[in-house]
């Protein structure tokens, strides 16, 4: 059987695909520090929700999820301390 060229680039085309497609999935969940609102004084921060409920969601289908804090060290895993 002879190969021709859009055989050569359907096959290329599924070896580039399948190489990205394989690798683990990452997300990055960035959370604000709690602070004063400057406009109304109201404490801000965030929902418990609006981290959890993506977080289980991305996790349960084998995402890697990282959560930072803005202003924090790498050292930290972006864990509170």
């Amino acid at each position: 059987m002879v190969t021709t060229t859009a055989d050569n680039l359907v096959a290329d085309h599924h070896m580039r695909v399948d190489s990205v497609t394989t690798k683990k999935k990452k997300v990055l969940i960035v959370v604000s520090n709690p602070a004063k609102a400057t406009t109304v004084g109201w404490d801000v921060g965030f929902w418990g929700a609006e981290l959890t409920h993506p977080y289980y969601e991305l996790t349960q289908c084998s995402i890697d999820v990282t959560i930072r804090q803005p202003g924090r060290g790498s050292g930290d895993n972006g864990r509170s301390q």
